[in-house]
């Protein structure tokens, strides 16, 4: 009886590469304004979108004339995706549907010159300064309504003029009651700075994985974040153990939060916060992938024999 050709190994690897290969739920370089919706306040806050000096574009959110006004309506400002996010392969907006672990990336930074942070709590407080990303939430008004989750550079544990990377719920709105998940702290600080990101860029890698319901959040701050300066791809980091929390918490991942954007307020007078680098994608559990690739290499040595 003929034998069938032994099975190359690359051809394995490749096969199993393939098949558990991160899927692109969205992405964007903010080089265009076309997906999305601003809402900003008169005469306060605007939005730029394919801007920056170097090579590499991004959004910012920064003063229209100069000065803010300390009333909340002038200080506020926000995007959000203009279609909410759909149920694609194996991601679901009802996050516990998905059946592969979902990953939020992006790259923001913290540009708020002399103002002082205070809680996120305070969203609809005069003297409230935070910006964030909203990673899925069941209405686009981030500040007044809706239920959520949000990484967030905003005053952390230790509280003062500290603006420390922060992952949230919350209900109601921003401006509603919000519960920090994870947050680092001068007692349990990270190795790049996450417990006071002063000015920098800080790339943010976010992973809910459905089976668990544990969200991990890794950080990584210290990165040029300036006007002329490129911004680094948070999918090209190595994230460290000390730049990594994790948490299990399903508040909300039974409801659809399609819902995705950006936010700020501020007090600054000359405030400036960009975002760059977004993707949204499913992305293959390890051990998942390990015993794929070890049950295929196992076939391929039978094979050969």
């Amino acid at each position: 009886m003929k034998v069938p050709p032994p099975i190359s190994l690359c051809f394995v690897l490749w096969l199993a590469g393939t098949a558990f290969a991160d899927t692109v739920v969205y992405i964007d370089e903010f080089t265009s304004s076309a997906n999305w919706t601003s809402d900003l306040p008169p005469g306060g806050l605007i939005s730029n979108f394919n801007t920056g000096g170097g090579s590499d574009r991004r959004f910012r959110f920064r003063s229209g004339n100069g000065s803010m006004s300390s009333t909340l309506p002038e200080r506020w400002a926000s995007i959000y995706k203009t279609s909410a996010l759909t149920a694609t392969g194996e991601y679901d907006p009802v996050l516990d549907n998905s059946t592969l672990p979902v990953q939020w990336s992006f790259t923001y930074n913290n540009s708020f010159g002399s103002s002082s942070s205070t809680s996120l709590s305070g969203a609809a407080d005069d003297a409230y300064d935070a910006h964030g990303f909203v990673v899925g939430a069941t209405s686009a008004d981030f500040q007044n309504a809706g239920n959520g989750y949000a990484v967030v550079v905003a005053a952390g544990p230790d509280g003062g003029t500290q603006d420390t990377l922060q992952f949230i719920k919350y209900s109601g709105g921003l401006a509603g009651t919000t519960t920090t998940l994870l947050a680092w702290s001068n007692a349990d600080n990270s190795d790049t700075g996450l417990e006071d990101v002063g000015n920098s860029a800080v790339a943010v890698s976010l992973i809910f994985d459905p089976a668990s319901s544990q969200w991990t959040l890794q950080g990584s701050a210290g990165h040029p974040g300036g006007y002329n300066e490129n911004f680094v791809d948070p999918l090209s980091v190595s994230y460290t153990t000390a730049d990594t929390k994790s948490i299990v918490d399903s508040a909300y991942t039974g409801t659809s939060l399609g819902n995705i954007g950006f936010f700020t307020s501020v007090d600054d007078d000359q405030p400036q916060n960009y975002l760059d680098h977004l993707t949204v994608q499913t992305v293959p559990e390890p051990s998942t992938l390990m015993l794929i690739v070890a049950a295929l290499a196992g076939l391929t040595v039978y094979r050969r024999k």
